[in-house]
């Protein structure tokens, strides 16, 4: 059985490959790039946003694991 720690754990993981992703998004592609779903156009601004986010959750999730 997977203790909630454990949970914490994977989600920070997801969160970190997540922030990850977004900093090598402008490496595979030319910015801004239009994304089908939701409609809407990704900026460099927008991507830079998406990384500080997830970076702030990966580490909330971190150190809410750490007091479990």
């Amino acid at each position: 059985m997977l203790t909630l720690r454990e949970v914490v754990i994977f989600l920070a993981g997801a969160s970190a490959f997540h922030a990850f992703s977004h900093l090598v998004l402008p490496a595979m592609v030319q910015m801004p790039m239009a994304v089908k779903w939701p409609k809407m156009t990704l900026t460099t601004t927008w991507n830079t946003f998406a990384i500080v986010v997830n970076v702030a959750i990966t580490v909330a999730l971190i150190v809410w694991a750490t007091r479990l």
